[in-house]
C-alpha cells in the first residue's frame, strides 16, 4: 500500500513556520521565555538554539502522554494541560444516545 507523502508534508509546514518563528523572534530579542503547545520532536533543534546560544526559556504545555521524553527533555519547563483543564475547560455536551433500530 503506497501512503501519499501530502500528509507529512502538510502537517510538517506549521512546525517549519513555528520553528523559523521562535529562532527568529528570539534573535529579535522578542521574548525570554516562550510557552509551545507541542508533542512531537520537530522543535528539538530550535529550541535547543534558542536555549544554549540565545539565553531563552522554553515550556512545554501538553497532555499526559502526547509530549515525546525527547523534547520533554529540552524544555525548561513541562506543564501537562490535564493537570488543571478541569478548572479551565467547558464540559463537553453529551450528545443524546441514538435511537435504536427495530426491523
Amino acid at each position: 500500500m503506497k501512503t501519499s507523502s501530502l500528509n507529512t508534508e502538510t502537517e510538517s509546514r506549521p512546525s517549519v513556520g513555528i520553528a523559523t518563528l521562535l529562532v527568529t523572534l528570539a534573535y529579535r530579542r522578542k521574548y525570554d521565555r516562550v510557552l509551545l503547545l507541542a508533542g512531537d520532536g520537530d522543535f528539538e533543534d530550535s529550541i535547543d538554539h534558542v536555549k544554549s546560544e540565545l539565553d531563552k526559556e522554553v515550556w512545554i504545555f501538553g497532555y499526559h502522554g502526547s509530549v515525546s521524553t525527547d523534547l520533554q527533555s529540552y524544555s525548561n519547563e513541562v506543564v501537562w494541560i490535564d493537570d488543571f483543564w478541569g478548572k479551565i475547560g467547558k464540559v463537553a455536551p453529551t450528545a443524546p444516545a441514538p435511537t435504536p433500530l427495530v426491523p
